[in-house]
C-alpha cells in the first residue's frame, strides 16, 4: 500500500479545513485582546526563534557527520545520544556557566547576576535541543538521496550540487522541523518557566502554581501574575485549533515519508569527498558546541567546591569532588530516580501497545490513518498544562470514591498524563518501526483472510520484536524526561527527576544540581544508544532474508 495514497485522498480535505482553520484564526485573533495577542506571538516567536537558529546547525552538522572515520561515526552516535536529552536539562548544562552560581557568572563576580537569561536564553536552549533530532533526519535524508547527487557531481561543483540540488531537496523536511519546533515550544514550560518567557502554556500553568502552597518559586511580575490568574478560554482554543492544525500537517506529512527504515539504518555513512578535511573540522566544531561545552559546564561545576582559607571562601577544584557529588546526588535522589523510572517504564509499555495497533491498522485502512493523524494531532496541540490541570479538574469533579483513591495515591494520572503527552513523538517512531512490514506480507495476508489480530502479532511484532525492544527503550528515554504534563498530577510524596530538577534550577547551578544533570545526561543517553545498536541489528539481521 503507498502511504502516499491515503495522503492524496484526504489531500482536498485537509486543505479546506487548513483554510477554514486559519480564517477562524486570524478572524478570532482580531478579536482577542491585545496580552491574549501577545501570549499567542511569544509561543510563535520562540519555537520560530528556535528553529532559525537549529535547522542551519543541523544541516552543518549532517554534513560534518557524512564521512566514513571515527569521527563520523561517532558524531552520528552522539547525535542519537543526545537526541532524547530533555529542554531542563539542556538549562542545567548551560547555566552551570552562564546562568546563577554558574562558573564563569562567578568569575565575572556577579554570581547571581546570569550573563544569558531572558529571551536569548529560552531561544539557545531549545535551538541547541532540537540541533541532534534534526541532524540525524537531515543525516538520513542526505543518506537516502546520496546516488542521485552523486550522478550530478559528475557535471557540477561539490557546492553547486549541495545548494541547488541538496538543500532544495531537504526543503519539505527543512519546514517539517520548523512545524516541530512550533508544536514543542508550545507544549513544554520548563524552559519558559525558568527563564521567565509567558507563552501560553507557561500562563496556565503559573496560573495552577498560584493555587499551590510554595510552588511559585520565581519573581513573576504583577502583570503576569494578573495575566495568568485570569487567562481566557478563547485565547486557549485559538492555541489548540492552530497547534492541531500545523500538528495535522506535520503528522500527514512525516508519515508519507517512505518506511524502508532498512535503507537508511542499515548501511555505513559516507562517500568519498574533496573536502574531507573541511567536515572533519567542522565535526569537531559540533562536538565542541553540543558535547564538549556543554558537558565540560556540568563536571567543572559538579567538582567545584568552596572552601574557607584564612577566612574567605575559596572555589576550588578536584576530581574527588564530582564523583563525591554524583555519588550524593545519586543516593539523595534515589526515590526521585525510582518513581521516575517505573512511570517511564508503565507509559512505555501502554504506547508502544496502543501506537502498535493503531500504526499498523492505519497503515492498512485509510480511515484508520486519517483517525491516527487527527488523534495524533489533537494530543500535540494540548500543551503539558493543559493535560495536567484538565485531568486534575476530571479527578476532583468526581465523586467516586476509588478514582479519587487513585488519583491521590497512585502514579495512574501521572502515567495518563505522560502517555498522552508522549504520545506524538512515539507514535512517529513505531509508524516507522512498521514500515518494516512489506506490502506483499499485508496483501498476502488480506488475499488469505488472516485475521486483523493475527496480522498485527505475526507481522507487526513477532517478525520485528527486536526492532520494537529498541523502539520500547526509546519510549522509556522519552517518558522518563516527561515534565510539563506529569508533575501536576503527582500524589504527594512522590517526586520524579524532572520535577526535582526544575525546582533546583531555579536557584542556579550549584554542584547538586549539576551532578543531578549529569546523571540524567548518563541515563538516557545509554538507554538510547543502546536502542540503537538493537535497531541496527535486528534492521541488519532482517535485511538478507528480505533480498
Amino acid at each position: 500500500m503507498n502511504h502516499a495514497a491515503p495522503l492524496s485522498g484526504i489531500r482536498p480535505v485537509l486543505g479546506g479545513v487548513i483554510g477554514v482553520v486559519c480564517v477562524v484564526v486570524v478572524g478570532w485573533c482580531c478579536g482577542l485582546p491585545h496580552a491574549d495577542q501577545i501570549l499567542l506571538w511569544r509561543t510563535v516567536w520562540l519555537g520560530g526563534g528556535a528553529a532559525l537558529i537549529a535547522i542551519p546547525i543541523a544541516i552543518f552538522t549532517a554534513v560534518c557527520v557524512d564521512l566514513r572515520t571515527v569521527l563520523g561515526r561517532s558524531l552520528l552516535l552522539m547525535l542519537i545520544g543526545l537526541a532524547v536529552v530533555p529542554p531542563y536539562v539542556n538549562v542545567g548544562c548551560w547555566d552551570s556557566a552562564f546562568g546563577k552560581l554558574g562558573w564563569l557568572t562567578s568569575a565575572k563576580g556577579q554570581i547571581l547576576q546570569p550573563l544569558l537569561s531572558g529571551w536569548s536564553a529560552a531561544i539557545w536552549i531549545h535551538a541547541v535541543g532540537f540541533v541532534p533530532p534534526f541532524a540525524v533526519l537531515f543525516f538520513l535524508a542526505m543518506y537516502s538521496g546520496r546516488s542521485f547527487e552523486e550522478q550530478a557531481r559528475m557535471d557540477l561543483r561539490p557546492g553547486v550540487v549541495f545548494f541547488h540540488i541538496t538543500l532544495r531537496r531537504m526543503l519539505p523536511l527543512m519546514l517539517v522541523c520548523g512545524l516541530w519546533s512550533l508544536i514543542v515550544c508550545s507544549r513544554e514550560i520548563a524552559v519558559t518557566d525558568l527563564y521567565q518567557i509567558g507563552t501560553l502554556a507557561e500562563q496556565v500553568y503559573l496560573g495552577y502554581s498560584l493555587g499551590q502552597v510554595n510552588a511559585l518559586t520565581t519573581n513573576w511580575s504583577a502583570s503576569d501574575i494578573d495575566a495568568a490568574g485570569e487567562v481566557r478560554g478563547s485565547v486557549r482554543v485559538v492555541q489548540l485549533l492552530v497547534v492541531v492544525t500545523l500538528a495535522a500537517v506535520f503528522f500527514g506529512g512525516v508519515t508519507r515519508f517512505s518506511n524502508d527504515s532498512s535503507s537508511t539504518l542499515g548501511g555505513d555513512a559516507a562517500t568519498p569527498e574533496r573536502h574531507r578535511w573541511l567536515k572533519m573540522v567542522g565535526g569537531v566544531c559540533v562536538i565542541l558546541l553540543l558535547v564538549a561545552a556543554p558537558i565540560g559546564n556540568l563536571i567543572f561545576q559538579s567538582a567545584t567546591a568552596v572552601t574557607l582559607v584564612d577566612g574567605h571562601p575559596v572555589q576550588e577544584w578536584a576530581v574527588e569532588n564530582l564523583s563525591r557529588s554524583i555519588v550524593k546526588a545519586a543516593w539523595d535522589f534515589r526515590n526521585a530516580f525510582f518513581w521516575s523510572s517505573l512511570i517511564a517504564i508503565s507509559s512505555a509499555w501502554l504506547i508502544v501497545v496502543a501506537a502498535l495497533v493503531i500504526c499498523f491498522t492505519a497503515k492498512t485502512h485509510r480511515k484508520a490513518w486519517v483517525g491516527m493523524v487527527g488523534a495524533t494531532a489533537v494530543c500535540a496541540g494540548l500543551s503539558g498544562p493543559d493535560i495536567g490541570s484538565g485531568l486534575t479538574g476530571f479527578f476532583s469533579l468526581s465523586n467516586d470514591s476509588f478514582l479519587l483513591w487513585f488519583y491521590d495515591y497512585t502514579i495512574g494520572p501521572a502515567v495518563i498524563a505522560n502517555v498522552i503527552f508522549c504520545w506524538p513523538l512515539v507514535t512517529l517512531i513505531v509508524w516507522f518501526a512498521i514500515g518494516q512490514t512489506t506490502e506483499d506480507q499485508i496483501e498476502n495476508a488480506n488475499l488469505d483472510r488472516v485475521g486483523m489480530v493475527h496480522r498485527i502479532y505475526e507481522f507487526g511484532f513477532r517478525q520485528h520484536w527486536r526492532t520494537f525492544v529498541g523502539v520500547w527503550m526509546v519510549a522509556v528515554a522519552i517518558c522518563f524526561s516527561e515534565l510539563s504534563a506529569s508533575q501536576m498530577v503527582l500524589p504527594p510524596g512522590i517526586e520524579t527527576v524532572a520535577q526535582v530538577t526544575l525546582g533546583k534550577l531555579h536557584a542556579g547551578v550549584d554542584e547538586t544540581t549539576a551532578a543531578l544533570s549529569l546523571l540524567t545526561i548518563g541515563l538516557v543517553v545509554a538507554i538510547a544508544l543502546s536502542a540503537w545498536i538493537i535497531i541496527r541489528q535486528a534492521v541488519g539481521h532482517q535485511r538478507p532474508s528480505a533480498s
